[in-house]
């Protein structure tokens, strides 16, 4: 009979993520894309330069039905 012993491949990441707050070690190494994601869900909110009224309405639409 085998002696089947469970696999935790992240134990123990919690108390490492937590040692490295504490030594202020846990910045982001790549800083965030968008300071405003606003733009994801608001489609009000994009700028379209060089694009006519057509397409613009057009891709909002279709944008919004897919939220």
């Amino acid at each position: 009979m085998e002696d089947k012993q469970e696999s935790h491949p992240r134990k123990g990441w919690a108390e490492q993520f937590k040692k490295m707050h504490e030594a202020d070690d846990d910045k982001l190494l790549i800083p965030d894309f968008f300071e405003d994601e606003e733009f994801l869900t608001d489609p009000e909110a994009w700028t379209w330069p060089g694009i006519s009224d057509e397409i613009k309405d057009d891709l909002k639409t279709k944008t919004q039905n897919d939220f």
